[in-house]
């Protein structure tokens, strides 16, 4: 009797080995697929290796960043190098834009504002046709250039006559009653607009025995001070055809 509870005892001990056998073998065949799994997702060879494999990743993946910290550091040089010259070129391109608006004004090509005369020019028609001066009772031509010629000297920066933007080649002559400026005829009252000293301007005009003194004998003048005198700009045409620039010599050459 004794002896067939020992062997039963022994089958049981036996039973309980096989069942941890199983056991263990089932969490060693789940670890090998996690395994085997995390290496499919991280595109890793299959081995037999648990920890090796792991830090393989970890290096390849700090190679990676390093590479990408290094690509992102050469694009923000780039980028301020872009930058800086783009700033370059505006600062330039200002700096011309400035220069280009300055001779355009200077040719009269802009409109332009500030302090000056008005020097009206007109016919005395109170004087009769038929007299033998009666030349000198019309304004013109030259009368015009007289007048301009005066303020140019006297310092005045920008003139129009009868909103003529007067530049370096305006004509003024007479064509028949009218006068001719830039090519449009214009007719008396001629009101001549000049941008200035007020006080310079004015001053050489009344000169005892001067331009405007002399033509009171005749024609009707009348000069007056303004502070916000506008000045229109040169509409005529600016092409040439025959002159041309003549090319800077360079140092060293004769």
């Amino acid at each position: 009797m004794n002896q067939v509870f020992s062997r039963l005892g022994s089958k049981n001990w036996l039973f309980h080995v096989t069942l941890m056998c199983f056991l263990l073998g089932a969490l060693l065949a789940a670890n090998l697929n996690t395994q085997g799994s995390m290496r499919q997702q991280l595109g890793l060879p299959a081995g037999s290796g648990r920890v090796p494999w792991l830090v393989e990743a970890l290096k390849e993946q700090r190679d990676t960043n390093e590479k990408l910290k290094a690509t992102i550091a050469e694009l923000r040089a780039k980028n301020e190098e872009y930058e800086q010259e783009l700033s370059q070129r505006s600062r330039e391109s200002s700096s011309l834009n400035k220069e280009l608006q300055e001779v355009k004004f200077l040719l009269g090509l802009t409109p332009a504002r500030g302090p000056g005369v008005i020097v009206t020019l007109d016919d005395n028609k109170s004087k009769r046709v038929g007299d033998i001066d009666s030349d000198l009772y019309i304004v013109h031509d030259f009368d015009l250039r007289n007048v301009v010629n005066e303020l140019w000297a006297a310092g005045a920066e920008a003139i129009s006559i009868n909103d003529h933007r007067i530049v370096a080649r305006t004509a003024i002559r007479c064509v028949g009653p009218n006068a001719m400026i830039n090519g449009e005829p214009t007719a008396a009252p001629f009101v001549i607009k000049a941008i200035g000293n007020p006080a310079d301007l004015e001053g050489a005009l009344n000169i005892p025995n001067g331009v405007v003194d002399l033509m009171r004998v005749g024609i009707k003048v009348k000069i007056e001070r303004g502070q916000f005198i506008e000045v229109p700009a040169f509409t005529g045409a600016t092409t040439v055809k025959y002159a041309k620039p003549v090319p800077l010599k360079q140092e060293g050459t004769n």
